[in-house]
């Protein structure tokens, strides 16, 4: 949030030359928006209005960048054009849909203590279809959800496998030798590896899990799969 606060702030606010040139852009893309929002802390709402906005306008603001010869607007750029941080900006910006419709609930004259009770304890209960929703149809992350087809990017965010998963039970079916287990434990621990998180960001070919993902000294259960199957594990 704070990136794409600067990146506000940059456009709107370096130089009224610049914010007329944006809007020029606007105009002649023929974008459904004129301006950005500026984030403004005191109103609540103001973040995902902004994030909203940012998320509308990504590639009128990549061809503003662009024309721009400026170190900050070179790093804008990279931001804006990293398709997996534009993935958890989208994300953050369907998050602050649901956040900001529940405050909208709660806000008004007139609502009683049981009233709001129940709207708490609905959204505590939907927060349970959003987990379960993340990794699969997306139904409830509609800017997530576009962004990952357009981009063809893995359906579930990398590092999310569930330890005790079926696919446990399907890696002992291709590799009888390995032990359940301890791939559970072991799954654990690769998930909580800083080392391993920054070789996978790195690494060619992000969906494909090979020995070569783990010069580590993690047990050889993991590098079994890998080895022996070359198995492909959807992130």
């Amino acid at each position: 949030m704070d990136t794409v606060t600067r990146l506000v702030n940059l456009v709107r606010e370096s130089s009224s030359l610049q914010h007329r040139l944006f809007r020029s852009l606007l105009e002649e893309m023929s974008s459904e928006h004129k301006d950005l929002l500026l984030h403004n802390d005191v109103r609540w709402l103001s973040k995902g209005r902004v994030l909203e906005r940012v998320c509308d306008l990504r590639d009128e603001l990549v061809s503003f960048l662009s024309s721009l010869q400026s170190q900050k607007a070179h790093e804008f750029l990279s931001f804006l054009t990293d398709t997996k941080v534009i993935a958890d900006v989208n994300f953050l910006c369907d998050v602050m849909s649901h956040l900001n419709h529940l405050n909208l609930q709660l806000q008004g004259k007139n609502h009683t203590v049981a009233e709001m009770y129940e709207v708490v304890e609905a959204f505590r209960s939907k927060l349970h279809l959003l987990e379960r929703d993340i990794h699969g149809r997306k139904l409830h992350f509609p800017r997530l959800r576009e962004h990952c087809e357009k981009n063809e990017m893995p359906e579930d965010p990398p590092f999310s496998v569930s330890a005790d998963g079926q696919w446990t039970g399907e890696a002992k079916r291709l590799v009888p030798s390995i032990e359940e287990g301890a791939l559970q434990m072991e799954v654990l621990e690769m998930g909580s590896s800083e080392l391993l998180k920054a070789q996978h960001k790195d690494a060619p070919d992000r969906n494909r899990l090979s020995s070569a993902h783990l010069p580590t000294e993690y047990k050889p259960n993991i590098r079994q799969v890998a080895s022996s199957r070359r198995s492909h594990f959807s992130h």
